[in-house]
């Protein structure tokens, strides 16, 4: 299944899980709403939320950089993340390890956070494929400032 067959097939799944989870939310305790693409369900007792997504589970894990001027930061946003388990921030440091390579994560990769996608943290968010080439970039782009050059862009 290619991306286009497996969005418009998510897409459809998700808006008949919509409809049957509004038609239910009264006796159900819990309370449905949408937000930015996703269906976010709230349970009262006990408190939890259960986000849904039309995004390949690739596209789940998502990166916010963060660029001072001098060196690069990331906020990684996971889906299910809980900060009092310490595996997860082991899990997003070896997805980073994959993604970048490890040399690349050690040497031109600043602070990491690792949060859940629910966090109001702000910044541009991004699916963690398409880290490499953006990190990349941003990498020579500080490389470039440090000596003194600036980046020429062809126009769109």
């Amino acid at each position: 299944m290619d991306e286009a067959d497996f969005r418009r097939a998510a897409d459809a799944a998700i808006e008949e899980l919509t409809q049957e989870l509004y038609a239910a939310e009264d006796e159900g305790g819990f309370e449905v709403e949408e937000q930015s693409g996703a269906l976010y369900v709230i349970f009262e007792k006990p408190a939890g939320k259960f986000v849904i997504t039309p995004n390949a589970p690739v596209q789940q894990i998502q990166f916010s950089l963060i660029d001072n001027g001098t060196i690069i930061g990331m906020y990684l946003f996971i889906p299910g993340f809980n900060e009092t388990e310490i595996a997860w921030k082991e899990i997003g440091y070896l997805l980073l390890d994959e993604a970048l390579g490890e040399y690349d994560v050690e040497t031109k990769l600043g602070p990491i956070s690792v949060l859940s996608p629910d966090s109001d943290q702000a910044g541009e968010r991004f699916p963690l494929n398409e880290l490499p080439e953006i990190f990349d970039r941003h990498v020579l782009t500080l490389q470039n400032r440090a000596k003194g050059f600036v980046q020429v862009r062809r126009p769109n």
